[in-house]
């Protein structure tokens, strides 16, 4: 079966579709402008995390290796 072609529009519609088509327009420009900025935000939080991470693991790392000299300065105290 054939198609039949669409009416044509009229200038009502295209004044409506006009309108419609710039807020929805502007309607996706703020969405993404959102999606942006929450971007950022999780991307900081991401960093802080990761330099509270390895922080802490620098502060674990350097205590159980404080540990380990002194067992082992103790151990050396105790063989001479």
């Amino acid at each position: 079966m054939g198609r039949t072609p669409p009416l044509p529009k009229t200038q009502v519609e295209d004044e409506r579709l006009d309108e419609l088509s710039d807020r929805t327009i502007e309607a996706a420009k703020a969405t993404a402008s959102d999606a942006v900025e929450r971007g950022k935000q999780v991307a900081t939080e991401a960093v802080g995390a990761a330099v509270d991470t390895a922080k802490e693991s620098g502060r674990e790392q350097s205590e159980e290796l404080t540990s380990t000299l002194k067992e082992r300065t103790q151990e050396q105290s105790s063989t001479v």
